[in-house]
């Protein structure tokens, strides 16, 4: 998009009673194809996650006990050094990391916030849609009875009378079609709000996991 989703959204939002029906869809679509392209921390963070555990086994961990009680006070400074810089080089990846999974849920409620300004643009439409609806229906009616009463003006209140059934087709039609843009709306909505709790949630837990991977790397330090 040319313009920040947030932007688009604002002004397609103010024209949105212009649009007819079929580009009030193609821009629901457009929208739903560009949150569906924000795939970033789906499942949690990379580095903190499930996903990110090392798979060593215990013989690993036996080896290397071994191997330390044969090392000497200057070798075993000179690894804890190296082991020490290369947690810091991590930490520090942690802390990108943690500033990346930020800015994914802030365009995450962007997303949603764009789907509630044209979810609130279709709701006044539909509410206009259901006006002009009775309406029209009203007047359908009044002139059914016009025609039923006078048969000597039959003619004339008849082609009033298909007249005004035409005109209830037409809102008839308008109508079904704008609450099946709210509704769709709403399913977006629903669907964006699941991902943007998923995401707090993880973020909430991964945040919580890199300290205590942090606070660990730091006890090492000491």
């Amino acid at each position: 998009m040319r313009l920040s989703l947030m932007a688009w959204a604002a002004d397609t939002a103010l024209r949105w009673e212009e649009k007819p029906p079929c580009a009030q869809q193609e821009a629901i679509a457009r929208l739903d194809q560009w949150l569906r392209r924000q795939q970033a921390f789906q499942s949690g963070s990379v580095l903190t996650g499930p996903s990110a555990e090392p798979d060593v086994d215990a013989a690993v961990v036996l080896r290397g006990s071994i191997a330390e009680r044969s090392l000497s006070k200057k070798q075993k400074e000179k690894i804890v050094k190296d082991e020490h810089r290369e947690s810091k080089r991590y930490s520090k990846l942690l802390k990108t990391e943690s500033k990346l999974e930020k800015a994914a849920l802030t365009r995450a409620l962007k997303s949603l916030a764009a789907l509630q300004d044209l979810h609130k643009a279709a709701c006044k439409l539909e509410a206009k849609a259901e006006a002009a609806y009775s309406k029209s229906l009203l007047a359908s009616q009044k002139a059914e009875s016009s025609f039923l009463e006078a048969r000597a003006r039959a003619e004339e209140e008849h082609a009033r009378w298909e007249g005004r059934k035409g005109e209830v087709k037409a809102q008839e039609e308008r109508l079904e079609a704008e609450r099946e843009t709210v509704k769709e709306m709403e399913d977006r909505m629903a669907e964006c709000a699941r991902e943007v709790e998923k995401l707090r949630i993880l973020k909430a837990t991964d945040e919580r996991e890199r300290e205590v991977k942090m606070a660990e790397m730091m006890g090492k330090k000491k």
